[in-house]
């Protein structure tokens, strides 16, 4: 069973969820790398009403979107990067791209 695998039953995360140890191997031209999308920063306040609203808000208008969890924000709040991504990802109904180091990428959900 591979790192990444593991942590998804641990955490019963989505199938298409991708961790850092898989990301470089399936997202070659990753969002991680890309300068153009936009980055909001979770701070001290966390997760508050106006950081969800502001990603939906560029989730709305851009369709991706990265999220910062800043060392604040770590150590008040004791969540792992991973835990935080599912957390947005069901306030928003947001798609998560992958999570790498400290920051989450998420993209609108398409319409099935």
């Amino acid at each position: 069973m591979r790192g990444g695998s593991r942590l998804r039953k641990l955490l019963r995360l989505p199938q298409g969820f991708i961790t850092a140890r898989t990301t470089s191997q399936t997202m070659s031209s990753s969002v991680f790398q890309r300068k153009d999308v936009p980055v909001v920063n979770v701070g001290k306040k966390g997760l508050d009403e106006g950081v969800i609203e502001e990603i939906n808000n560029i989730l709305e208008s851009r369709g991706i979107v990265k999220v910062k969890l800043l060392k604040n924000f770590r150590e008040t709040y004791g969540l792992s990067p991973e835990e935080v991504a599912v957390i947005i990802s069901q306030r928003l109904g947001a798609e998560i791209l992958g999570v790498r180091g400290f920051v989450i990428a998420f993209r609108k959900r398409r319409a099935a």
